[in-house]
């Protein structure tokens, strides 16, 4: 797959600030895939043989319950590597991962990645700075859902969806929003309806569009800039 006419397409941050060489290599053993809307990539306790850097597409990582309850605890884009934990210690995925929004990813063979994880200083910096970064979001989710508002949460989440998609129109189902935010639709449903009449956002068929970003920044709690803040400068610029 390297050679004179090897397409290395560009798109995720990690393999951006990578030396050419490192993602051509990453690029020959790794193949571009297409993924559909809610695509499931781990379940719970697979053996993950196969990590994913995307290049136009959003993951979501899901915490399930014993009594069938669900709650997303992060979201990933162009920003990140998905198993980013396994391929530093090999440990079989403990959530559930799947695609929110469709696009393109390079897959790339874990032992294949491992290897080039062993020798190169410059991937071991950003998947620790990833990690970091991703732990932050964790941790800060997690304090979210324990003290704001379904409103609060809901922008604050939908903040994240934004800047992972890069796009002002999102396809997103209340049902879908609901499952993510372990709430109950008729909730989500409310929330948006009043998003809509104060013509921060749009709701038609399936498909949200952002229509005052700022004003959704006002109504998010402070959990959306205490995420942002903790990101690597080069990621700000995303």
């Amino acid at each position: 797959m390297v050679g004179n006419n090897t397409l290395v397409f560009r798109g995720n941050l990690i393999l951006d600030l990578l030396p050419e060489a490192e993602r051509r290599e990453i690029f020959s053993f790794g193949k571009i895939v297409t993924l559909t809307n809610e695509e499931t990539i781990y379940h719970f306790g697979d053996v993950i043989t196969h990590l994913y850097f995307p290049l136009n597409s959003t993951f979501s990582t899901t915490s399930l319950m014993e009594d069938g309850s669900s709650a997303e605890i992060s979201l990933t884009g162009s920003e990140g590597l998905i198993g980013v934990f396994a391929s530093f210690d090999n440990q079989p995925s403990r959530y559930w991962t799947n695609t929110l929004i469709g696009g393109k990813a390079v897959k790339v063979e874990i032992t294949a990645l491992q290897r080039l994880l062993s020798e190169s200083v410059e991937l071991q910096t950003a998947l620790l700075e990833y990690s970091r970064n991703l732990m932050s979001q964790i941790s800060q989710r997690a304090v979210c859902n324990g003290r704001h508002s379904l409103a609060e949460r809901f922008c604050f989440w939908l903040l994240l969806v934004h800047d992972s998609a890069k796009n002002d129109e999102i396809a997103l189902t209340h049902e879908t929003i609901a499952r993510k935010l372990g709430a109950r639709r008729a909730g989500i449903t409310n929330v948006a309806g009043a998003l809509q009449t104060s013509e921060t956002i749009a709701y038609n068929r399936g498909t949200i569009k952002i229509i005052n970003r700022r004003r959704l920044e006002k109504e998010s709690c402070e959990c959306y800039s205490a995420v942002r803040n903790a990101l690597a400068p080069e990621e700000l610029k995303l």
